[in-house]
This record gives C-alpha cells, structure tokens and sequence, in this order.
C-alpha cells in the first residue's frame, strides 16, 4: 500500500522516521526541502549517508533566486542526512561537539 499519495508533495521524499524525526525537532516540511535542494556541502558520515548542510554562499544565492529570508535562516541550522539512493534518513540540528561529525570545517 502506497502511503506517499496522502502526504504533503514537500513530504514525499522523506522516509517514515525522517517525517517523525522532524515533528519531533520542529523542522517544517518546506524548510527540510530547503536543506535538501539547495545544499551545497556534502559530507560523507559512513554506513552510506551523506551529511547535507546550506553554506552562507548558498543561502545568498538562494535569497536571490527569491526565497524568503527567514527560511533560509532555518534551513542553515538544519543538517539532512541522505541515503547513497538520495532519501533522506533524517534531519537534525547539529550543535556543539555533534557539529564536528557533519561539517567541512570540523570534520576528521
């Protein structure tokens, strides 16, 4: 049984524990399609996941493309873990030591 037809289109491309797992985190549908589309850094994070994340270049360019501000503010606090077949697994905010894991810049 096909249970995508009753969602959300900004839905559809999560799986079932990335939609629970951004209700739980206070994550909108519209702000993880964000992250997801217009991401621009890709971190690999093993078991075949890619970390996605919005760079500051990347949000700017989104500004101008004409989305609104205040989304992409969020969008840039997100992370989207994304499997090798392009779903994503989750969404999550990294902070503190857990950042390290899903950024360049702080990545081992």
């Amino acid at each position: 049984m096909d249970r995508t037809r009753s969602l959300d289109p900004t839905e559809r491309y999560l799986s079932a524990h990335a939609r629970r797992r951004t209700r739980q985190r206070g994550i909108t549908p519209t702000v993880a399609l964000l992250v997801h589309e217009w991401a621009d850094m890709e971190v690999p994070v093993g078991g075949g996941l890619t970390a996605l994340t919005l760079s500051l270049q990347a949000a700017n360019e989104a500004r101008r493309e004409g989305i609104r501000p205040h989304l992409l503010d969020r969008a840039r606090r997100i992370c989207c873990l994304t499997a090798e077949d392009g779903s994503v697994v989750t969404l999550l905010h990294p902070t503190r030591r857990r950042a390290r894991r899903y950024t360049k810049r702080g990545g081992r």
